[in-house]
Order: structure tokens, then C-alpha cells, then sequence
């Protein structure tokens, strides 16, 4: 979260870990990169970017952070039902 003076308060959170292995569980399937277009600052206004998945090179453009969230559901989705099969 960020303070009204732009510092910003980050609580590191506990890793993911495979109990069986002990080892931390980061599956790249899962793993994303977001691009923000310039002048998004987090103030509160329109976000928009572009969101790569990874393991798929699936690129998506996003206006919103509705969007943004919606892609990153989509795809996570997309992966689960095709590791089912």
C-alpha cells in the first residue's frame, strides 16, 4: 500500500511451499508480465498496459484494471482445465 507521501509499506509474504519437497511451489505456467502504459501512477486512475503470459507467449491489451483482472482469471482458467486433460 502506498503512505499519501508516496512512500510505500510492503510486508514481504510467506513463500508457497510444497510440503512434501519443501521447496517453494512457482509454477511458470502461472507466471505473467504486466506493462503499464506511462502516467498510470496508482493514484487511483485508468490503468491500461499489456499482460504477457509467459510459458504461452499469449499477449493481451488491457484498459482497465477490470480487464486486467479478467484476463489473468481467463488464462489461469485456461490452464486449469487443459492440465486436466
Amino acid at each position: 500500500m502506498s503512505a499519501r507521501d508516496g512512500s510505500y509499506s510492503h510486508t514481504k509474504p510467506e513463500p508457497m511451499v510444497n510440503s512434501l519437497k519443501n521447496e517453494v511451489v512457482l509454477p511458470s505456467n502461472r507466471a505473467f508480465v504486466l506493462q503499464f502504459r506511462q502516467g498510470d501512477d496508482g493514484s487511483g486512475g485508468c490503468y491500461a498496459g499489456r499482460i504477457e503470459h509467459i510459458e504461452s507467449g499469449r499477449v493481451d491489451f488491457f484498459y482497465s484494471t477490470e480487464e486486467m483482472c479478467a484476463m489473468l482469471k481467463a488464462i489461469l482458467n485456461q490452464g486449469n482445465t487443459d492440465h486436466g486433460k
